[in-house]
């Protein structure tokens, strides 16, 4: 796997592990979408999810939403022309196994993962929806 590659994928366990027991993120979640709605819940997740450093590589640059879609921007501090196919896959595999997306999947959100490297080029995208999951 390229340089950095590892870090990249790294990051969701550490965001999953600094925050709330994950099976009680969970329940909170599939709460505020049957009361308020997915469009709601995913603006509510994105206005209190702050940016946390992740390793000297990656830094958030920020967390919004749209419609059905919850983004989340990084800035890889390292040139990469493209983001590694292998990174993308442990993503996809990462943000499936993620307790606390998971009602948010279901519910038909799509998790947008997007890459910018040290030039403040996109370089990759990673969007993941409850499709994504099955296999």
């Amino acid at each position: 796997m390229p340089y950095g590659a590892q870090n990249i994928v790294e990051e969701h366990s550490l965001t999953a592990a600094d925050q709330i027991d994950p099976e009680s993120a969970a329940r909170s979640i599939a709460v505020m979408i049957r009361t308020q709605g997915l469009e709601a819940t995913l603006l509510t997740v994105a206005a209190q999810t702050s940016p946390v450093q992740i390793d000297e590589a990656t830094d958030p640059e920020r967390t919004q939403a749209h419609g059905t879609t919850l983004f989340y921007v990084y800035n890889l501090n390292f040139e990469f022309d493209e983001l590694p196919y292998e990174a993308r896959n442990l993503i996809t595999k990462g943000l499936c196994a993620m307790q606390e997306v998971r009602p948010m999947l279901s519910a038909g959100a799509t998790l947008e993962h997007r890459y910018k490297n040290a030039a403040d080029q996109q370089i990759g995208t990673v969007s993941v929806t409850s499709q994504d999951c099955l296999s």
